[in-house]
């Protein structure tokens, strides 16, 4: 970057600095965050790195948010304010996802060849971006230029250990639940959206589903080639734990597979596992077990994007789908304040390369070059925090299109915003690989070989080793 800053610097000192004046009223959050300062910096390129520019680009055709005509106003505002060019970018294949992606970001900044200012990453990339110094933690930066209603419920998939590192306007959703087949449950002798009646009842926890999975055990008796539950155990696990009011990793580096509402719920699973007919079977790629998609399983772990994609429930024999949220567990507080669920990679989130140094520019030309600071004040300008309720409203609308009852869409949107940030896919390969010895696979023997105990007690410290050579000092 020093390098970066010599040869421009002889072309900056040509124009002079323009006048102040203030853009705000009265109300501090008015205030215009460059202090009425006129910031010119030449058309320079602002760099934004997405997954898809296209569907996150407000200017495109296919963008696919919500409040698009407000967005690309403040992108020309921008735009004509800081005298930039917004641009969005889609990552080299050699950066699509996860690790690849944080290696390629990890690279270009330290390299000191920083290939944007922004980029878009999953949630649990969080603290092996911060560790490595990739990131800018935003903690003071959003406390001067933040927005007020930057909603707590995505500022917390920010926070590591001290630090928080994401700042976006996209609203996280609980899209995760238990979907069962409605048709099979009608043929059986049951009211078709039973579940979902039994949560809006307050009627739906361990005992009452572990009950009727029996019931429906005994009902299927005669049907060896029917199941109960399917899904692979360990996402039963990682749920079964959230919604009993744990964590497996949380922003802390606190373990929890060990804490009673851990522990706890995975034996739950074991025990329901050897007690029903359960099919967890399926390819660790896809996690689906096409005994379900073939009408012939009640229940099923998933997201509601399974709903529609082929690979998933797309194809699945049967019309109606019904869902409903994990049970409630003997820890789950009875205002449900402990209750969420584990979004396991996290959410689609924002962060800022830490490459644009403020203190790398020379003193005098702070406002010509595009530094750290800067660039979140740009990117603050250009977040939209619109009514939450209009992203509600339109999920709730495609969980209309897809479910088979107006239950399940009540059912659903009761938890939407049930989430909590656990950092548990932060651990790479070693958390969620498909090889041997990984903590994923162990999850899944455990439930199997009814050893939770005894197999907890292998994660934990594993766990704990890993938190140590990667994120601790």
């Amino acid at each position: 970057m020093k390098k970066f800053f010599g040869l421009t610097l002889a072309f900056l000192m040509l124009f002079s600095l323009a006048a102040c004046g203030l853009f705000g009223g009265d109300d501090p959050n008015d205030q215009d965050p460059t202090n009425g300062k006129t910031i010119d910096l030449q058309g320079q390129d602002f760099i934004i790195f997405a997954d898809s520019p296209l569907t996150a680009d407000p200017r495109s055709d296919r963008y696919a948010g919500l409040n698009q005509d407000a967005k690309i106003a403040l992108i020309a505002a921008v735009e004509a304010k800081y005298n930039i060019n917004v641009v969005y970018r889609g990552f080299p294949s050699n950066a699509t996802w996860g690790g690849a992606r944080e290696r390629w970001i990890i690279n270009n900044v330290v390299t000191g060849s920083p290939a944007g200012h922004i980029y878009q990453v999953a949630s649990t990339s969080v603290p092996t971006l911060a560790r490595a110094g990739a990131i800018l933690d935003l903690t003071d930066l959003i406390g001067q230029y933040g927005d007020p209603d930057f909603p707590e419920s995505k500022k917390q998939f920010g926070r590591f250990l001290d630090g928080h590192y994401i700042y976006d306007d996209l609203l996280p959703l609980n899209t995760i639940g238990i979907y069962y087949n409605m048709d099979l449950l009608e043929e059986l002798g049951y009211d078709k959206d039973l579940p979902s009646q039994m949560w809006l009842d307050g009627n739906w926890n361990w005992q009452t589903f572990e009950t009727l999975a029996k019931d429906l055990d005994a009902a299927m008796s005669d049907r060896e080639d029917h199941y109960v539950i399917g899904g692979r155990t360990y996402n039963w696990s990682y749920s079964m734990i959230h919604a009993n009011g744990g964590f497996i990793v949380n922003d802390q580096l606190d373990v929890g597979v060990l804490e009673q509402e851990g522990l706890a719920a995975v034996q739950f699973v074991a025990d329901l596992y050897h007690e029903v007919r359960w099919r967890s079977e399926s390819s660790l790629s896809l996690t689906v077990e096409q005994e379900f998609v073939d009408g012939r399983v009640v229940f099923h772990n998933g997201e509601f994007w399974y709903a529609f994609n082929d690979a998933r429930f797309g194809n699945r024999s049967f019309n109606n789908l019904g869902f409903v949220p994990f049970p409630t567990g003997d820890h789950t507080a009875a205002d449900l304040s402990n209750y969420s669920n584990m979004i396991q990679f996290g959410p689609a989130s924002y962060v800022i390369s830490r490459g644009y140094e403020k203190e790398n520019i020379p003193v005098g030309f702070e406002d010509f070059f595009i530094h750290d600071e800067l660039i979140f004040q740009i990117w603050s300008e250009m977040q939209y925090f619109g009514d939450p309720e209009d992203a509600l409203l339109e999920f709730e609308l495609g969980l209309l299109s897809y479910y088979g009852s107006d239950l399940s869409v009540e059912a659903h949107m009761d938890v939407i915003q049930k989430l909590s940030n656990d950092l548990f896919y932060s651990f790479g390969a070693d958390a969620y690989g498909q090889i041997e010895g990984s903590m994923m696979l162990l999850f899944e023997s455990s439930v199997k070989q009814n050893n939770v105990r005894e197999t907890m007690e292998i994660v934990r410290p594993i766990l704990e080793q890993l938190i140590e050579e990667r994120f601790i000092d």
